[in-house]
């Protein structure tokens, strides 16, 4: 049933109560790169910036500082051995002898000294594994090459006129120096094998040969002013081994091409080179690079991959993930100042000025 006219009811639009219309967001392409929008979202590995957060232990932050105390820790060691072991005097009676005995001399400095150095590493970041495999290498290689550097440098030393009242300060100076170069030389070696790699091999050669050089020069000048002895011994091989390890750090810094820094996770600040053409990462000590007992990271997680200045990283694993400036990645070309993720712990990947115009095919 259709109702009566009578009761319609008619509004008029002019009594309806005046409502404001809203005004209209206009968003332009332009806004859309405003960071006040999407903060912390980084546009491209140009632009991202992440924060590094300082380690608060300056040895982590510093491999050259790591090195120093490594090398004075096992030039201290290798002091307080030789007193125990030889004589101030000798007991040589022949120049063979003598050979022999600073063979061995040389050996346990250059052992000692080695093992140092070559256990830093796994005792920085805590993984006994690679301090015990550095350690026990470096000491072999360390031993075997102070041997061969002693008994070399006795016999120049002896050639030279050594140990008589024929040769002069200089020269009694230049016989020593020559003769700790060499054990110098052999301590960079094993730290070369040690890191598996070719160029840390060179780095090593070159900075042992030129600490060695160092503390050698210094030995007969400590010793003419401390009059000589063990007070005389314990300073010169003590700053022998800091010599060798701050030489060794300071090549590796001056050669380096590409490196990983930590900014984030339990060894913030440890700076990591990457000396060779194909590094591992991951949680396994057998790595290059170990992320320690990180539930997230698989035992060889990634390889970071370097031919010609272009690197790359590739993600071995299909359980966890590898973040490239926080997006996942299966592989991914690599550039300055791109931050890579794995667990809880974040790099910033750091290239030498010269490479940075490279970019690895994808």
């Amino acid at each position: 049933m259709m109702p009566d006219d009578d009761n319609l009811i008619v509004l008029d639009t002019e009594d309806l109560p005046e409502v404001d219309t809203p005004e209209k967001i206009i968003i332009e392409l332009d806004d859309l790169d405003d960071d006040e929008i999407f903060p912390g979202m980084p546009s491209d590995s140009a632009g991202f910036s992440p924060t590094v957060k300082a380690g608060g232990n300056p040895i982590i932050r510093s491999n050259i500082l790591q090195n120093i105390i490594a090398g004075a820790i096992g030039g201290l060691l290798a002091w307080l051995v030789t007193e125990m072991l030889f004589e101030d005097n000798g007991t040589a009676q022949s120049l063979e002898q003598i050979i022999i005995e600073m063979a061995l001399f040389g050996g346990v400095i250059g052992g000692l000294m080695g093992s140092a150095l070559g256990a830093a590493e796994g005792v920085i970041t805590r993984v006994a594994p690679v301090a015990l495999r550095g350690g026990a290498i470096t000491l072999g290689v360390g031993f075997l090459g102070g041997m061969v550097g002693g008994g070399i440098g006795q016999i120049l030393y002896s050639a030279m006129g050594g140990g008589t009242f024929a040769i002069s300060m200089g020269m009694q100076v230049l016989a020593r120096t020559l003769a700790w170069g060499l054990v110098g030389l052999f301590i960079g070696l094993g730290q070369g094998i040690s890191f598996r790699s070719s160029k840390k091999i060179i780095n090593g050669l070159i900075g042992g040969m030129i600490g060695g050089l160092v503390g050698g020069l210094l030995f007969d000048l400590i010793g003419s002013v401390t009059m000589g002895g063990g007070t005389s011994r314990f300073i010169a091989i003590t700053l022998m081994g800091a010599a060798v390890g701050a030489a060794i750090g300071m090549v590796d810094e001056i050669r380096k091409e590409a490196w990983l820094k930590v900014i984030a996770g339990p060894m913030a600040g440890k700076e990591y080179i990457l000396f060779n053409e194909v590094t591992r990462v991951g949680s396994s000590p057998k790595c290059d690079i170990v992320i320690y007992r990180d539930p997230e990271v698989a035992p060889f997680q990634a390889i970071i991959e370097g031919k010609q200045g272009r690197y790359r990283i590739v993600n071995n694993s299909v359980d966890y993930p590898v973040f490239v400036n926080d997006r996942p990645v299966s592989a991914s070309a690599l550039a300055n100042g791109q931050s890579i993720r794995m667990g809880s712990t974040v790099f910033l990947f750091q290239l030498k000025e010269s490479n940075r115009t490279f970019d690895f095919d994808t």
